[in-house]
């Protein structure tokens, strides 16, 4: 801008003298723009702010300045403060008008970093600020590194408990990744122990196939996203010889970094429970007896075990040298409620007791009488057994 001074003196003769004096007054300003992170390094799957600080400075405004932030590729916007002008893709502008000289007056930008970029990834991130009126154009640029992070975890569960030995045991394996990135090659590894068999499987989400390594089995989940999770049920017979306790450990991995690699594994315990029927007889008198005397028989049975004995039977080998009554009769006491069948021949009764509960006992009581045919000196040999389809 140019002003110029003009002087006139004069006098009364009509002489005058003019001069004038012209002074140039320069004026310029310039565009600068800055920009950090708020993290050296961002975890996949959270979020990440950028600070951009513009300044102008010099002795006139900037005309039509203009902010042009490109975010990276995978990221997603979550704020901008200032609201921005527009956005096309991950190209972002604030077109601010007429911009008098101010010192560091920022921009806040926060992004999402997907769950699912891999570590050593770059997000290179790229903002400009211009001008209309001849201010240089100025650049900043900041680049972040990615690192992936997971928390796969696992639970167990089998049930029922307790259950009786050659009953099917239900297994229960739910898996999560509580993230925040996802867990990358995830493995569970089931190793059963030996004291069941492996049955097969009852559901699968996701639909996994294990591979039976032995005893051990494995499932190749693959890639479960941040916040995903699955069940696995399946089932195993309980050996006959199981003991008392069924212990079983799964152990959930992944080829990403674990934050709390604590939770990695899941143990279930199952109870095993076996019935014990047992049974004994006696007789009175136990004298010597005369042919034609009376013998009572007493059956005493009982289950000392603590699961359900099914399809209890006792069977009696009645001994030759007595007879009993035709029809064959008994009295029977128990301390349980059940259906009781009865069969007889000349040389064996049969009681069919039906399911005898733990602790559960009963009294058989019938009598024969001495045959008189026996010959002096004989023995009267009595036997019974009794049998559960229960295990023992």
């Amino acid at each position: 801008t140019t002003f110029i001074n003009n002087a006139v003196i004069t006098d009364s003769s009509n002489l005058s003298v003019t001069s004038s004096a012209t002074v140039t007054i320069a004026s310029n300003h310039a565009l600068s723009i800055s920009k950090v992170a708020d993290q050296a390094a961002v975890i996949a799957g959270t979020r990440l702010t950028y600070t951009i600080a513009y300044t102008l400075t010099g002795s006139e405004a900037a005309q039509d300045v203009t902010i042009v932030e490109t975010l990276p590729a995978s990221t997603t916007l979550i704020s901008a403060v200032p609201t921005i002008t527009t956005q096309t893709g991950q190209q972002l502008i604030w077109s601010l008008g007429t911009q008098f000289p101010i010192p560091n007056h920022p921009l806040l930008i926060t992004v999402l970093v997907p769950a699912n970029v891999p570590t050593g990834t770059l997000l290179s991130n790229v903002v400009t600020i211009t001008d209309s009126n001849g201010g240089v154009a100025s650049t900043a640029a900041v680049t972040t590194p990615v690192l992936a992070l997971s928390d796969p975890f696992i639970g167990k569960f089998a049930g029922p408990d307790p259950l009786v030995a050659g009953e099917t045991l239900t297994f229960t394996l739910a898996f999560t990744n509580a993230g925040p990135s996802d867990a990358q090659d995830v493995v569970i590894s089931d190793p059963l122990p030996s004291s069941v068999t492996y049955g097969g499987i009852v559901s699968a989400v996701p639909n996994v196939a294990p591979t039976l390594k032995g005893n051990t089995l494995v499932f190749n989940i693959g890639t479960l996203a941040a916040g995903a999770s699955g069940e696995i049920v399946f089932t195993a017979t309980v050996n006959l010889d199981a003991g008392v306790v069924i212990t079983n450990e799964a152990t959930i991995t992944a080829t990403t970094p674990d934050a709390n690699p604590i939770n990695n594994t899941a143990r279930s315990s199952t109870h095993v429970t076996y019935a014990d029927v047992f049974v004994r007889k006696e007789v009175s008198p136990t004298a010597p007896v005369l042919a034609g005397e009376v013998l009572t028989w007493t059956i005493t049975y009982g289950n000392a075990g603590d699961a359900l004995a099914r399809e209890v039977s006792i069977v009696d080998a009645l001994p030759s040298g007595a007879r009993t009554a035709n029809p064959f009769t008994y009295t029977l006491t128990s301390t349980y409620t059940s259906t009781i069948t009865f069969t007889s021949t000349s040389t064996n009764a049969a009681w069919q007791l039906g399911d005898l509960p733990p602790g559960a006992s009963g009294q058989i009581v019938f009598t024969m009488t001495a045959d008189a045919a026996t010959g002096l000196d004989a023995i009267l040999i009595n036997s019974v057994a009794i049998k559960t389809s229960t295990p023992q």
